[in-house]
């Protein structure tokens, strides 16, 4: 599932991964996803969301993110 991707801290040469971690608002995990080294966190977003309301059967879901998440289109 590694692949060469996007790396903030200048990485890029290495296999990575992209990891969804979804939290209690206290910030206990409580479930994540993995995703391929070159998928950026936009195109993350969803598929996590969608998971989470399936796994639980979530009718209302609040999340935070960084601006770059919150302006792209996935």
């Amino acid at each position: 599932m590694g692949s060469v991707g996007f790396s903030k801290d200048c990485k890029f040469k290495e296999a990575q991964i992209v990891l969804a971690l979804i939290t209690t608002t206290d910030g206990l995990p409580i479930s994540y996803k993995v995703f391929p080294g070159n998928t950026h966190e936009v195109k993350t977003l969803m598929p996590a969301l969608e998971e989470l309301r399936k796994e639980f059967d979530i009718q209302t879901i609040e999340f935070a993110a960084d601006r770059d998440v919150l302006r792209r289109k996935p």
